[in-house]
């Protein structure tokens, strides 16, 4: 059958004041115009594959979707078919850049399986209000980054009523869930023993309470390293991630103690803030202060001084969790899924072994 040219994206009828209103496009109007059941549309829509339908009809429909501007009632859908088709990503905080890029990325990859991202902030301290608020979430399943913070982790591997499926990634997620899990360890060895090839004698590491962990890798590292190289580890512990408190509290460390000729950085913001911090006080990055973040994220490449990191796999690891937490949401009951990915070591002009 020869499809109606002259698809309207919406239908439109008039209100008492005589202006003009649109309506929302349904299914029975996408099924009206290409002369097919609307049953056959639902199915298209919601991805059933329980009755057959050829892939020219089905492309047929979606293809009459987005010309008519069909716009899915997400709540009656939910109704019908027991799913949201949103999917949520939790992270400690999405001011930090690294938890943006991820956030973009899953948000990427959820869509091409025609789901929709909700993104959450979950902060440092879990309490019960926050676990209510998981259970409520209205989502089809959860990925989650750094819930081994204050503890969550516990409460996932226990469960609660309402809990949807949950990935959880990062350095230090590990137990009985679903997880990918992002090994530090390697590279942050790698970065610590370039900066000790440098001929740096005096090697900081600057972090939070947050990352003063002897589970976390970069904090293994870094004081294993510096303990076989004969130097005096040094912490410079910042109140906060966010570049504006790390820039002030290291001109404050360094007014008072003097300047370390290398720093680690737990993550890069961290890292840029430093750079930042650095500046201020007059010092060159690298000539005075060596540099190393942690993460991979993009800015780092776009200062003057393009910043030495260790990079998380980012790509890897967000399509492996998603491929975990699809098989989750399809068969509930199955074995806990890992898997461990490496991060690497890239060394840029913030830390060249020659000036």
């Amino acid at each position: 059958m020869r499809e109606n040219a002259k698809m309207k994206a919406t239908r439109v009828r008039y209100n008492v004041c005589g202006g003009a209103e649109k309506m929302q496009i349904t299914i029975v109007d996408i099924a009206k115009e290409l002369n097919v059941s609307h049953s056959t549309v639902s199915r298209v829509i919601n991805n059933r594959t329980d009755r057959f339908i050829s892939e020219r009809t089905r492309q047929r429909v979606l293809d009459a979707c987005r010309k008519m501007g069909y716009q899915p009632n997400t709540s009656a859908r939910a109704l019908v078919t027991g799913k949201t088709h949103r999917i949520g990503f939790w992270a400690p905080s999405l001011d930090i850049a690294f938890f943006q890029e991820v956030a973009n990325t899953f948000r990427r990859l959820v869509r091409q399986s025609n789901y929709d991202l909700v993104t959450m902030e979950m902060g440092f301290e879990f309490t019960d209000s926050f676990r209510k608020g998981l259970s409520r979430s209205n989502v089809d399943g959860t990925l989650m980054y750094g819930s081994e913070l204050g503890g969550l982790q516990d409460i996932l591997e226990t469960g609660f009523p309402g809990m949807a499926p949950v990935v959880n990634l990062g350095p230090l997620c590990k137990g009985r869930i679903d997880s990918v899990t992002i090994d530090l360890y390697d590279a942050s060895r790698h970065a610590m023993e370039h900066l000790v090839q440098m001929g740096r004698q005096r090697i900081a590491h600057v972090l939070t309470d947050f990352t003063r962990n002897d589970q976390d890798d970069r904090y293994r590292a870094y004081g294993e390293v510096v303990g076989q190289a004969g130097r005096e580890p040094e912490y410079i512990v910042v109140p906060h991630w966010s570049k504006p408190v790390v820039r002030q509290a290291l001109c404050d460390y360094i007014r008072r103690n003097g300047c370390p000729d290398a720093l680690f950085c737990a993550n890069d913001t961290i890292a840029i803030g430093a750079y930042r911090g650095l500046l201020d006080l007059g010092l060159r990055v690298p000539a005075d202060v060596a540099l190393v973040g942690c993460d991979g994220i993009e800015d780092i490449e776009f200062l003057e001084i393009p910043l030495s990191t260790i990079a998380q796999p980012l790509d890897a690891m967000c399509r492996q969790a998603w491929q975990f937490l699809l098989r989750r949401m399809e068969k509930r009951d199955q074995a806990p899924q890992t898997a461990v990915l490496t991060a690497n070591f890239i060394a840029r002009r913030s830390s060249p072994l020659v000036l």
